[in-house]
C-alpha cells in the first residue's frame, strides 16, 4: 500500500511519463516546497521507498528510472 506522499510522486511522474524532473523540481511540484528548504535527500527517499513497492527488481527499476545527473522520470512501457 502506498503512503499519500508516494502516490502523489508517483501520479505527478505518471502524468507527464518520459518527462525528465529534478529533486527540486519535485519538492517544488509535487509537495509545494519552497526552494530555499528543498532537500533532494527527501526526493531519493520517497523514490527509493515507491520502487520497493512498485518494481519487480527495485535494485534495477524499469518504471521509475533514474537518469544520470539530470532528474528521475516514469518510464511509459
Amino acid at each position: 500500500m502506498l503512503t499519500p506522499t508516494e502516490f502523489d510522486l508517483l501520479y505527478f511522474l505518471m502524468t507527464q511519463p518520459q518527462e525528465v524532473f529534478t529533486s527540486r523540481q519535485l519538492l517544488q511540484a509535487v509537495w509545494n516546497y519552497p526552494d530555499e528548504i528543498a532537500n533532494p535527500g527527501l526526493v531519493r527517499w520517497h523514490i527509493k521507498n515507491l520502487r520497493n513497492k512498485i518494481e519487480i527488481d527495485p535494485e534495477r527499476p524499469n518504471t521509475i528510472v533514474t537518469v544520470a545527473h539530470q532528474g528521475y522520470m516514469f518510464k511509459q512501457r
